[in-house]
């Protein structure tokens, strides 16, 4: 609990000591980063329970065959977008969000 308020406190410090063409970029990066994340994760949803119904109904012919069933183009198509994300993610934090924490903890507190 102690973490996440100490987080918080740290994003509150982050937002407030931002410059102004900064407090932009980053509302603008969370206002296309949810809901990509919210249509891939729903995407992903359906294709998996999609998947998992069809490798049900081929369990009769084998093993090979019930996964062979449940591995679609799309599903590949999604858990590749999941690691593209998971990269983006990774890039942005390193380079815009973890400079920024590192200036606003630095910075006085108000």
């Amino acid at each position: 609990m102690r973490r996440a308020v100490r987080r918080w406190e740290q994003l509150a410090r982050l937002q407030r000591n931002l410059p102004p063409e900064n407090a932009g970029a980053v509302v603008w990066l969370g206002i296309i980063y949810a809901p990509a994340v919210i249509i891939i994760d729903l995407s992903l949803a359906a294709v998996l329970s999609r998947s998992i119904l069809q490798s049900w109904q081929a369990r009769q012919d084998g093993l090979a065959a019930a996964a062979q069933a449940g591995v679609s183009p799309a599903l590949i198509g999604l858990v590749s977008a999941m690691a593209v994300n998971e990269l983006v993610r990774a890039v942005v934090f390193r380079t815009l969000i973890r400079p920024a924490l590192t200036r606003a903890e630095s910075a006085p507190s108000e």
